[in-house]
């Protein structure tokens, strides 16, 4: 069967009317029931108009169908409906596949075509008049041949790299209020694998920059002058935007006002913070430590402290005391009198 309908229209045969030319450049000759399948498997379901170029079979589009026009393609008859979709109507599809993604609501004002069975002086099976002498009579309703038409080699599909870059151009061009809207009711919609898929992938995408955040901490607590002006609230400010967000998610319903809920948070933080970068030493744990070891004396206790929070070890919490002496206790001038209470020494010296 000949089917080179984007280079002719298909004619009625001069020599029998109850049958039908392929085209106008071969001889196949079909009955009408058979050529009104033959032009109907060209036909757009939507709108019922031929379509030769950047077509869709309609069975790719089965819940499409259903949702837009509570139409059931799988269980309705190819003999009265057309078997594609046409350029205009697969934009139509994907600005709904874009409406459901984003958890929009879409409404759709064109209306499909129902029933086309073969009947008298059906519009699928009229013929199309040729040019006569080269000129074109007044009563032909043939089309003008596009100019320029993009011919696909095979169907259009779309990569999953497109995907990427059309997801990633319409949240470039989307207000950052319905970025919001979007994400809050969109992540809710996800399954725990998905939603698992997500974290991972935000958190190897914030990795570095809680490794560099780290680091930076663990800079400053050799300053006296930081560790008496600490400040939690500004401590937790300046952390990673994600990491002290998913912890709020976490917690939804605390406000972290009181200064145990800031307490608590810091802590959270921290301990993320030490599980990228081992080395840390915060400066909230590390007060701590520090504290511990003047009220116990304990090496023991100060090692059991940094062996589970990002406080530091023995050696840690003793050099750093050990720098706070670092300067010598300078003698005043003038007299000085310095005593020696020997009464409590009960010793014998021998004196040769």
């Amino acid at each position: 069967m000949c089917l080179s309908y984007n280079k002719s229209f298909h004619t009625r045969d001069n020599c029998n009317s109850n049958f039908f030319r392929c085209c106008d450049t071969c001889t196949n000759i079909m009955p009408e029931e058979e050529y009104h399948l033959h032009r109907l498997s060209h036909c757009c379901r939507v709108c019922g108009k031929l379509t030769f170029y950047d077509y869709r079979h309609k069975s790719e589009f089965p819940s499409e169908f259903k949702q837009i026009w509570n139409v059931d393609i799988t269980t309705e008859d190819n003999h009265s409906h057309g078997h594609l979709v046409c350029r205009a109507h697969i934009s139509t599809i994907k600005r709904y596949q874009d409406s459901v993604l984003f958890g929009k609501k879409y409404h759709c004002y064109t209306p499909i075509v129902k029933r086309m069975e073969h009947t008298e002086g059906c519009e699928i099976c009229i013929p199309v008049p040729h040019h006569v002498g080269g000129v074109q009579s007044s009563s032909d309703k043939r089309p003008p041949e596009p100019v320029s038409v993009y011919r696909p080699s095979k169907p259009l599909t779309t990569s999953g790299n497109d995907t990427n870059e059309i997801a990633k151009r319409i949240m470039e061009d989307m207000s950052a209020e319905n970025r919001i809207d979007l994400l809050s009711n969109l992540i809710p919609k996800l399954s725990d694998t998905d939603a698992a898929i997500v974290a991972r992938e935000l958190g190897k995408t914030h990795s570095r920059s809680v490794l560099n955040d780290a680091m930076n901490i663990s800079a400053k607590y050799h300053d006296i002058n930081f560790l008496k002006n600490f400040s939690l609230e500004d401590w937790i400010s300046e952390r990673d935007l994600v990491v002290s967000a998913m912890i709020d998610g976490i917690c939804f319903g605390k406000d972290f006002s009181s200064p145990k809920d800031l307490l608590l948070k810091a802590k959270a933080i921290e301990q993320i913070y030490a599980t990228r970068y081992q080395r840390l030493v915060s400066p909230i744990s590390f007060r701590q430590n520090v504290l511990l070891y003047h009220k116990t004396g304990s090496r023991d206790a100060v090692d059991i402290l940094g062996a589970g929070s990002p406080a530091g070890s023995y050696t840690t919490v003793s050099s750093w005391l050990d720098q706070l002496s670092n300067d010598p206790v300078i003698c005043p001038e003038g007299d000085m009198v310095f005593m020696f209470d020997n009464e409590q020494v009960n010793k014998n010296y021998l004196v040769l």
